[in-house]
């Protein structure tokens, strides 16, 4: 709403009022009420989901979908299969994948049992691959109707069968405080074609035993969801679509608290149904999907800050005092300026008054408290959903052109003939930084040709930025408050932003030597895969002098010219090929870029490396 209501306005060359361009003048004559609608609508929205915090549905019910399809949020907090990526995109939140590390400590302290039929199997199959990548399923296949464990890393996760009688289950696995339990049942009571009266039982035996189970012991049910009835066996045609619904609804019946029910799963069997080659069975990576959602939930304290399930995190004592200081300054500015309140825009023509410089710093410190606030709600908060960027071509080719048409709608003859004259650079640079918007937006970035394109925009911002401060500078020589206030302007929001820790990844900050705003350097993501964090290093003048290296942590790689060589951080390790004692640097090259070189280990200078 902000978007299309107020950027028409910033495309606007400055001096188009002056000469009577009525796009322009228009569009800021709209300008107050504009606002006040879009604030409106952001208000509006921000109450609606405060009402649904109040209800219960923060990020973590989301995700899990623990509560019954019939509440007002669920019809459209459903999530969707991604069958190109092989994910699982939950509505409201992004999924945060655990890795076997953080897997492991999440169940160091508790066993996570799978109790139910070949569903249960299956997860406990995805359950050990996440948990151990080289965990070892042929015994899985060989004995499918027993119970199998595996443990690592003091991780321990366990599968009982007990397809019809989870009660059993529940007394074999000799339950702990802390300890999961996530069970299923089902599909053998349909397959026998058991009625709805055979079903209430044994639903009702399988809550009664669940919610005795000991303290500190968390129950999971997972609903039955969907099957594919063209490729289930001709045995299995009793088990049908509407045979599960309809003891799914049952089991929503019976299963209360403190057992929990994951319907996302059930969703996401609905989805992903078309995929089962026998009709009952998903495909692996919807397995692990599955375990990756149930993990999240059990997990909150391992999962990704701004992710499902993680804990808002509060504004600091400074933070606080902060943003109090911002708003009182600006009211004090405000209510101490003398300038007399405008009685709105000037006609075509006529200049515009000038504010008093009290009443304009007042403004401003009142707009940075909001702006760092509403970055709070948005970022370290759930009071506003989250969902993960899906890029879609015709949905970036109706951005773009709108983009086109509102540029065009609001062009005005340039102020003078020069080449990169003010207009002109204005208007290049707010076109960039609304196409440079709708690319993060839609997370084009993971389209090479998009990325490339967006890479010479950010060159141009660069290029256009540097010309303008030099230009000014060769014409008006060098003043040190321009450059304070270029300093200042970079660099205000970023620290502004850190301060009240208001974000849970700045991925680069401008630096006071850059003179530049822009603020996108990350690598895209899928195509062409980034690699890791480098360190740059520059080689000390001499290896016998006691002045430290910049890095003195990290090897250094003694080349026979005089080249900067940028070490290769790959994971814990330090990359030692122990048969040939070679280790992997990435060294760059003045005519081809970085490429690989291999240094061999005589070459090499060797500080202590930190663990």
């Amino acid at each position: 709403v902000f978007l299309f209501c107020c950027f028409p306005f910033l495309l606007c060359p400055g001096l188009a009022i002056e000469r009577g361009g009525h796009w322009c003048w228009m569009w800021r004559r709209k300008m107050p009420s504009l606002r006040m609608i879009a604030s409106g609508l952001v208000l509006l929205l921000a109450l609606v989901h405060a009402w649904r915090l109040s209800e219960g549905w923060d990020s973590c019910t989301i995700l899990l979908g623990s509560k019954r399809p019939s509440v007002v949020f669920s019809s459209f907090l459903r999530g969707t299969w991604a069958p190109e990526e092989q994910q699982w995109r939950p509505a409201g939140c992004v999924l945060s994948p655990l890795k076997p590390a953080k897997f492991a400590q999440c169940l160091s302290q508790r066993r996570l049992f799978f109790i139910g039929d070949s569903r249960m199997r299956h997860l406990f199959h995805a359950a050990a691959l996440l948990l151990d990548p080289a965990f070892n399923a042929s015994a899985l296949i060989t004995s499918y109707h027993s119970d199998h464990a595996h443990s690592t890393n003091d991780a321990y996760i366990h599968f009982l069968w007990e397809p019809e009688n989870i009660a059993q289950g529940i007394e074999r696995a000799q339950l702990q405080s802390g300890d999961v339990v996530v069970a299923s049942t089902g599909l053998w009571m349909l397959k026998k074609s058991a009625g709805l009266d055979e079903q209430r039982q044994a639903l009702s035996t399988a809550s009664t035993a669940l919610a005795s189970l000991p303290p500190g012991v968390r129950a999971i049910w997972v609903p039955l969801g969907a099957v594919h009835a063209d490729a289930l066996r001709p045995d299995r045609r009793t088990i049908t679509q509407e045979a599960i619904t309809q003891y799914d609804a049952v089991a929503w019946e019976y299963m209360h608290a403190p057992t929990v029910m994951a319907g996302t799963l059930d969703n996401m069997l609905r989805a992903a149904a078309p995929e089962m080659q026998d009709g009952i069975h998903v495909s692996l990576p919807v397995a692990k999907a599955q375990v990756t959602v149930l993990l999240n939930h059990l997990c909150p304290e391992h999962v990704t800050v701004g992710t499902c399930c993680a804990s808002a995190r509060p504004l600091t004592i400074a933070s606080v005092l902060a943003l109090i200081g911002l708003v009182v300054s600006g009211v004090y500015l405000l209510f101490t300026s003398t300038s007399a309140k405008a009685s709105g825009l000037p006609a075509p023509g006529q200049a515009a008054p000038r504010l008093d410089p009290k009443q304009l710093l007042g403004r401003g410190c009142l707009a940075l408290a909001v702006i760092l606030l509403y970055c709070y709600l948005s970022d370290r908060t759930e009071l506003f959903l989250r969902e993960s960027k899906v890029f879609s071509w015709p949905l970036f080719a109706v951005a773009m052109a709108m983009i086109m048409v509102v540029a065009w709608a609001t062009a005005a003859p340039a102020p003078t003939a020069t080449v990169l004259n003010r207009g002109q650079t204005d208007e290049w640079k707010g076109a960039m930084q609304l196409v440079i918007l709708v690319y993060h937006y839609l997370g084009a970035s993971r389209i090479l040709s998009i990325y490339v394109f967006v890479r010479v925009l950010v060159a141009s911002y660069l290029f256009q930025t540097g010309y303008g401060h030099l230009t000014h500078f060769l014409i008006n020589g060098m003043d040190r408050s321009r450059v304070v206030q270029i300093l200042l302007r970079l660099n205000l929001l970023g620290i502004a932003l850190c301060w009240v820790r208001a974000l849970s990844n700045i991925w680069t900050l401008p630096l006071p030597k850059d003179m530049h705003s822009h603020t996108h350097t990350h690598p895209p993501t899928p195509i062409h895969p980034p690699t890791p964090r480098h360190t740059q290093i520059n080689p000390p003048r001499s290896h016998n002098s006691t002045r430290p290296a910049c890095s003195s942590a990290a090897p250094k790689c003694a080349l026979a010219t005089p080249r900067r060589c940028i070490v290769e951080v790959i994971a814990r390790s330090s990359a030692l090929d122990e048969a040939s004692q070679v280790r992997t640097w990435v060294c760059p090259s003045r005519r081809t870029g970085s490429r690989r070189q291999s240094c061999p280990t005589s070459q090499i200078i060797t500080p202590p490396i930190p663990a």
